[in-house]
């Protein structure tokens, strides 16, 4: 079973002006991301090792 983990991070919109917090906030936010990502390569990882595969063949 996948489990899916949602981070909610907020940017800014043609209401609010970008101060900058908006990014400090995405970054948390994938910072928790990574933190609560499996052990392992990820499937970019895996992706590039495939077509690395694939062009020495």
């Amino acid at each position: 079973m996948t489990a899916v983990i949602e981070i909610h991070a907020s940017f800014p919109t043609a209401e609010q002006p970008a101060d900058g917090h908006w990014l400090e906030d995405w970054f948390r936010s994938a910072d928790e991301a990574v933190s609560l990502a499996p052990a392992g390569p990820s499937a970019r990882e895996l992706h590039m090792q495939d077509r690395n595969r694939l062009e020495k063949s």
